[in-house]
């Protein structure tokens, strides 16, 4: 039985039967694997809490026919800020969710273990919301569907400002001027002013330069998740349920200055 040993992010841990668990990994060489993990939830299991979500770790597989089995397992960086702030753990599995859906068993993307790994790593310290709308935009562009957020897909100007709107089924923005006259709405997705640029300022960033953009990033949120749900096929609802807290955030915010 051939052995594999590799980092991986550990994407996704769910229970199999009384004892096993099943995990989502996210190997530095091997692409995303499923392994299982015998006897974890046993008191006395050696893994104890080396295999939870958010844990970078050293890991020893014997590869199987349909899954692969953990022998060993050690800890490189828990990434335990994440675990002890709720917003960052939101967040956070915004990043894992996405990994985990949008890649294919066994399929390697070049650049994505150290992006993931990266990413987790500013998001310890870094502004959570504007880091899971920079890594969605940045996944899309490493799988192969990389948004055009600068210039209008119809005439090719920049699009600087104004009333513009992302194509869902062309990947791109379409100018104002462009739009007028369009009935067939349901593949647009309408973007307030300076969403847009926004955006492709936090594709182009590098994940340690992010700030928060208070007031854009929100919508900058929505417009990545409905991008990225586009473009896989699949709901993203570890994305809209922090799409959802963001938004109460922000009414609660409004509220409060309110009653100021």
């Amino acid at each position: 039985m051939a052995t594999i040993k590799e980092e991986a992010i550990v994407l996704r841990a769910y229970d199999l039967g009384e004892a096993d668990r099943i995990l989502v990994l996210l190997t530095s060489d091997s692409g995303l694997i499923r392994a299982v993990a015998k006897g974890v939830k046993r008191t006395k299991s050696k893994f104890g809490g080396r295999l939870e979500p958010f844990n970078r770790i050293k890991v020893v597989l014997h590869r199987g026919r349909n899954l692969h089995t953990v022998t060993q397992a050690e800890v490189l960086d828990p990434h335990g800020k994440i675990r002890e702030d709720f917003r960052r753990y939101l967040f956070g599995e915004v990043i894992l969710e996405a990994v985990e859906k949008g890649v294919e068993e066994g399929q390697v993307i070049p650049r994505l273990y150290p992006a993931v790994g990266i990413t987790l790593k500013v998001l310890e310290t870094g502004p959570p919301l504007s880091l899971a709308c920079a890594f969605l935009l940045k996944f899309c562009a490493l799988i192969g569907y990389r948004p055009q957020l600068d210039q209008c897909l119809q005439c090719g100007e920049r699009v600087r400002g104004g009333r513009a709107a992302l194509d869902l089924s062309e990947g791109g923005l379409w100018c104002g001027r462009c739009l007028q006259g369009r009935k067939d709405s349901a593949q647009f997705l309408m973007l307030p002013e300076g969403v847009a640029a926004r955006a492709n300022a936090l594709l182009r960033q590098e994940m340690r330069q992010i700030e928060l953009e208070i007031g854009k990033d929100l919508e900058c949120l929505a417009l990545a998740v409905t991008f990225a749900e586009s473009f896989l096929g699949k709901r993203l609802r570890a994305a809209r349920l922090a799409l959802e807290q963001a938004r109460r955030e922000q009414v609660g915010a409004f509220r409060d200055e309110a009653t100021v």
